[in-house]
This record gives C-alpha cells, sequence and structure tokens, in this order.
C-alpha cells in the first residue's frame, strides 16, 4: 500500500511528503476548528425554551381604548436627511409633520449601527448582544447562502452560531399580538429565515416584504409565508407597493387596536424610486427614494386622518442606522457600521395628538431599545421580569414631564469596539478610524466631549482623567457582566 506520508526521490531515498503531510494537519485542523466550535456554541446559546411562552401567558387583553401604534423603521437614513434636520437637498414636509405635530429628540441613538443588531434591539428592548444578534444576518434562502451560514458559524461569526433571533426572546410584536391587537410587518425582516425566526413566528398576523437584506440582488417578496414576487423584482415600485399595504391594513382594523411595523427598506445601497419620484429632489437617485418615502409616510398619515384615528394612534419614525455610501450624517463623524455618532445618532420623531405636546425639541439621553418599554408603558402592560430589560420608559420624558431617565448608554461594533455615553461625553476603546479599516493602526481609547465638540474630532481624556477612568471602569464591568450572563437572564 502506498504511503502518502513519504515520497521516494530518484535515488530511491524516501523522505517526508510535505505537501501531503500539510494538507492532512490543514483538514485536521479545521475539522477540530468545526467540531470545537460546535460545542463551544451549543454550550454559550443559553436558551431557555419556554421563558417567552410563560410571560405571554399572562398578557392580558388591551382595553379598547388602547392607542395604535405605528413604528416607521427606514433603513440606512443618515440624521441629516430630513429638511427638519436641515437638509436643503431632500424636502420631507410629512415625515417633519410628525416632530412638528409631536416632538422630536435630537440625542436619539439606534440600538446598533447595523441593521438585524438594530431591529433585534428594537423589538425585544435589550441591547442586541443578549439577542445573540451582535451584526447582520446573512441570506440563507439559496444552497449558497446555506454554505455561507454554516461557514460563519462554525467559524465563530455568528454569536455562538446563532443565525436568527431566538425563540425565547420575548418580541414587542408577540407581546401586543398576545394583547389582541392585530399586528403586521409591512417591510424587511432580517431576523432569519427558518420557519421559527419568521415573523408570522414571531407575533405578526401579517407579514409582507422581505425576509433579508441583499445589498446587490433584488429581494423575494412574501405574503406572509409565501413568495408572490421571486427575484429578479423591480425595487423601484417596492415602496408603492408596500404602502398600499400599509393603508390596506390600517382601514381593514379600524375598530380594533393594531400595531403596524412599517419597516422599510429604503433608502439602503442601492436606493430606488418610482418613475414619478426620478428627479424630484436635489440629492439624486437617493434623495428622490427619501422623497418617495415622505410621500409613503404622507399616505399612512392621511389614511389615519381620514378614518379619525389620528388622535388614538402613537407613530414614531427613526432610522435603524447611519447612512452607508450616501447620506448625511449631520455632520456626525463616522457612518453605517461606526459606533461614531454619525454611525447611530438617528433623528427620532413621534406624535399623538392630545397626548405628548405639541412641536416639542429634546436633547436628553435616549435610545431604540428604549421604544419596546415606553409602548408597553402606554398599553399598560408590565415588561418581562425574568431577564435584564435594558431600554427605559421614556413616556413622562416624551410627554415633557421628566428628563429623560436615561443617562448612560453602550454601543458596540458586532460586539467588539464598545464606546460608553454618560453625561454629554463618550468613551471610545481603541479603534479603527471612521475613513480607513487598517487593522493594525487602531488608535484610542478616547474621551470626547459630546456638547463641545460633536464632530468628535478631539480627545479630552488627559483634561478629564478620572472621567475617562471611570467610564472605562463602566464600560468594562458591563463587559465582563455579559461575559457572566449575556442573555441577562435573572
Amino acid at each position: 500500500m502506498k504511503n502518502v506520508f513519504v515520497k521516494v526521490n530518484k535515488k530511491g531515498k524516501r523522505r517526508p511528503h510535505i505537501r501531503n503531510i500539510v494538507v492532512i494537519l490543514l483538514v485536521a485542523l479545521i475539522a477540530f476548528k468545526g467540531i470545537s466550535q460546535t460545542i463551544i456554541n451549543h454550550i454559550g446559546k443559553d436558551f431557555r425554551d419556554g421563558a417567552d411562552k410563560k410571560f405571554l401567558e399572562n398578557v392580558t387583553a388591551a382595553a379598547f381604548s388602547s392607542p395604535n401604534i405605528i413604528v416607521i423603521y427606514v433603513d440606512d437614513l443618515g440624521y441629516g436627511d430630513l429638511s427638519i434636520t436641515g437638509s436643503r437637498a431632500i424636502e420631507t414636509p410629512n415625515i417633519d409633520s410628525i416632530g412638528q405635530d409631536g416632538v422630536m429628540v435630537t440625542n436619539y441613538y439606534a440600538p446598533a449601527p447595523i441593521c438585524s443588531a438594530s431591529r433585534a434591539g428594537l423589538l425585544t428592548g435589550r441591547y442586541p448582544l443578549r439577542t445573540h444578534t451582535p451584526g447582520v444576518f446573512m441570506d440563507a434562502e439559496n444552497m449558497v447562502g446555506h454554505v455561507t451560514n454554516s461557514v460563519i458559524s462554525l467559524t465563530g461569526g455568528y454569536s455562538f452560531g446563532v443565525d436568527g433571533i431566538p425563540s425565547d426572546e420575548i418580541l414587542m410584536s408577540e407581546v401586543l399580538q398576545k394583547a389582541e391587537y392585530e399586528t403586521a410587518l409591512i417591510g424587511k425582516w432580517h431576523l432569519g429565515i427558518d420557519e421559527a425566526q419568521r415573523p408570522n413566528a414571531n407575533g405578526f398576523d401579517t407579514f409582507y416584504g422581505a425576509l433579508y437584506s441583499d445589498d446587490m440582488n433584488p429581494y423575494k417578496i412574501y405574503h406572509n409565508d409565501t413568495v408572490i414576487h421571486d427575484a429578479p423584482y423591480d425595487q423601484s415600485t417596492m415602496t408603492g407597493e408596500l404602502t398600499e399595504v400599509a393603508v390596506d391594513f390600517i382601514e381593514e382594523h379600524t375598530d380594533e387596536p393594531f400595531f403596524m411595523y412599517y419597516a422599510s427598506p429604503f433608502p439602503h445601497y442601492p436606493a430606488n424610486a418610482s418613475e414619478a419620484f426620478i428627479g424630484s429632489s436635489k440629492a439624486g437617485i437617493y434623495g428622490d427614494c427619501v422623497q418617495e418615502l415622505d410621500w409613503s409616510v404622507g399616505q399612512i398619515l392621511d389614511t389615519l386622518e381620514a378614518n379619525d384615528l389620528r388622535d388614538n394612534t402613537l407613530v414614531i419614525f427613526t432610522s435603524d442606522n447611519g447612512p452607508w455610501f450616501e447620506g448625511s450624517t449631520g455632520g456626525d463623524r463616522g457612518r453605517k457600521d461606526t459606533t461614531f455618532d454619525g454611525g447611530q445618532r438617528m433623528p427620532f420623531l413621534a406624535s399623538m395628538p392630545g397626548t405628548l405636546p405639541q412641536g416639542q425639541v429634546y436633547d436628553g439621553l435616549m435610545s431604540g431599545i428604549d421604544i419596546y418599554p415606553t409602548i408597553m408603558s402606554m398599553v399598560g402592560i408590565d415588561l418581562p421580569d425574568d431577564r435584564i430589560m435594558d431600554g427605559m420608559d421614556m413616556t413622562s420624558y416624551l410627554k415633557g414631564e421628566t428628563e429623560s431617565p436615561r443617562t448612560s448608554l453602550v454601543l458596540d461594533k458586532n460586539g467588539k469596539s464598545f464606546s460608553y455615553i454618560q453625561d454629554g461625553y463618550k468613551y471610545m476603546e481603541k479603534t479603527s478610524s471612521d475613513n480607513g479599516s487598517y487593522w493594525m493602526l487602531k488608535q484610542g481609547p478616547y474621551l470626547f466631549d459630546l456638547e463641545l465638540d460633536p464632530d468628535e474630532a478631539y480627545d479630552v481624556s488627559m483634561l478629564y482623567p478620572e472621567l475617562a477612568q471611570d467610564m472605562k471602569t463602566s464600560l468594562d464591568n458591563f463587559k465582563v457582566s455579559l461575559e457572566e450572563n449575556l442573555r441577562g437572564w435573572k
């Protein structure tokens, strides 16, 4: 039998066959990595099967007077892309009207600087890291996607191999559905594609949109679990189509409380607009796309007015994270996928005539993880008590009755590159520059005075060494708590 470990040269001498040995060692290393990562993943997931059901069993139906809720969560919109926040190239009168008729928070941060994580934070009221969603879940609707997901999982790219929202998380949609709200997700999901991870299995009576985000290829469009538009799909018609579905949903549920999560996939790259809006802005196709979004919001607000629902409907508008290739951060440093303010400081507008004051601008600290407990408070439902809820009830703050209860906030990029905001200062760990991902040239840590230096241009840690140390200690303690109890179980 031929020995693959040796080779015989011309003189008949036997010597190690280096190439074969290297190949075998590489295969063994890969196998060991896969097996060890699988074991680590299994242990580290820390799932609590049935924990969500135990809580939901005790949720009672909401009173008929409970407010309708619409959360408009657009994709990759920058802080400066609205006329109400300073854009001179894009006109957004309908979106602006939410803030003009209600409140605008200028110091609001999305739960994460990237898509899936931000959506997990919104819907659970918890830091995305606790939900095993530090970054982006990849498309796995075809063989290539499945292989990609498997490789990412086995190489530790996902949090303990989790590739979708865990079933033991208690989503806002699940609570409101149990409280006898009619619930709908219209737009983009991006929290997993397996059956247990899909919208209809996570509290949404109606799902119309895309399961994932693909930067280069057309979406598949679903109505619940059925594909109604297979790829290729003309994305320029998407805003109009989603708007029609949103309007129909409102009109079909005028006599019962409803929750509509309108998660537009725009202006995420590549931005698209229908023929009617091409050339409508002074900001190219990106601006045209945003102005069509503004039209869409106008259609929703008009439908509420026409059905005498405006006073009993809480409308929230914000973005999942900062802009990518195009879009304005409003002068903030950084963009999507960074913890500089340009990646996470977003416009936040909310209105509910008669409940929230009109035309108020607040500068207190707020996060997207606060939306969940705020809505639960307004509906009259207690929060889960078996897990850490990182979000805070902002009801009194939005009503103008108190200052923001939030004085600190943790930011992170994919479970790394942490930052910590406290009392107007931001402590940022050593990080890559926002304009060059040279991994070997990470610098920091930094301390920024966000009130004097909103550009995050000057490190003031030498001026305030004790403050920098205190904030570092707070952040280190938080990271240690994650290591000891990632999921936040009590």
